[in-house]
């Protein structure tokens, strides 16, 4: 078990439990919500995991990935863990220039790319910075509901060994890659939730963009550690947060006053 493999531990002890809801807002309303056990999340990431190994991923190598926020990100940042690579959620906000100048500089073993963003995916595969993208919509998004769910190979992981690469604004020059380590992703989760005395049965969202820090530290690893559950939003939506809140009784989350005006 590496630092922070939070799934195998409660995929034993409560593993019948909604880990994660992610769901797709239609018109102002909650619509078609997916619930993920811990169970299930844990055979995703062994699925992704074996599916990065089929195509040489290694210890290593980085993944990057071009989507809005959504639970593949969470099957890959379990699933490069397992196989001691590094997990690049890149801006999707950012034009192509930007996009270009960090994917050179990652240069990732994979490229997964949400569908909405094909076009300029694939544009930065002719421009020789990245591989052809992996749309998560095709082979993967199969593969994460029938692949091979054994997990792979064990081996040790230092706390000192990089799990994210995210990039920082580059408002005085160019992004620059930020390693973030297994050791650093588990204390501070762990700092947080005793912070916060979050425990298993604390119920938060997931509305920050995953390519920011906020939206792995406040609070999904946290809520992970402790077992409880994450509802994911795929961007942000004050309106949609609110009936979230209501809908799902969130006991904790984290947002800016301004954004509440």
């Amino acid at each position: 078990m590496y630092f922070g493999d939070w799934l195998s531990r409660w995929k034993i002890y409560s593993s019948n439990k909604i880990g994660l809801i992610d769901y797709v807002m239609s018109e102002g309303e909650l619509a078609r919500p997916q619930s993920y056990t811990y169970a299930e999340l844990y055979r995703r990431s062994n699925r992704a995991a074996n599916f990065l190994r089929e195509r040489g991923v290694q210890r290593g190598d980085r993944v990057a990935m071009l989507a809005q926020n959504c639970v593949e990100h969470i099957d890959l940042f379990f699933a490069t863990a397992k196989l001691g690579a590094m997990l690049v959620p890149l801006n999707f906000r950012l034009a192509f220039a930007g996009l270009e100048y960090i994917l050179n500089d990652t240069a990732p073993a994979l490229f997964f790319a949400a569908k909405e963003f094909d076009d300029c995916a694939q544009s930065l595969a002719r421009a020789g910075v990245c591989p052809p993208p992996l749309l998560l919509e095709s082979e993967f998004q199969n593969t994460l509901h029938d692949g091979d769910s054994a997990p792979p190979s064990e081996f040790r992981l230092e706390q000192s060994d990089p799990h994210l690469i995210l990039y920082t604004s580059g408002t005085t020059g160019h992004p620059k890659g930020a390693l973030i380590t297994h050791g650093q992703m588990m204390w501070n989760s762990l700092n947080t939730a005793i912070s916060l005395q979050l425990t298993g049965n604390d119920i938060s969202t997931i509305h920050t963009p995953f390519y920011h820090t906020g939206g792995w530290n406040v609070l999904t690893t946290p809520i992970f550690h402790f077992g409880g559950q994450l509802v994911l939003m795929r961007r942000w939506d004050a309106e949609a947060l609110m009936k979230i809140i209501e809908t799902y009784r969130v006991s904790i989350f984290s947002v800016c006053r301004r954004f509440l005006k």
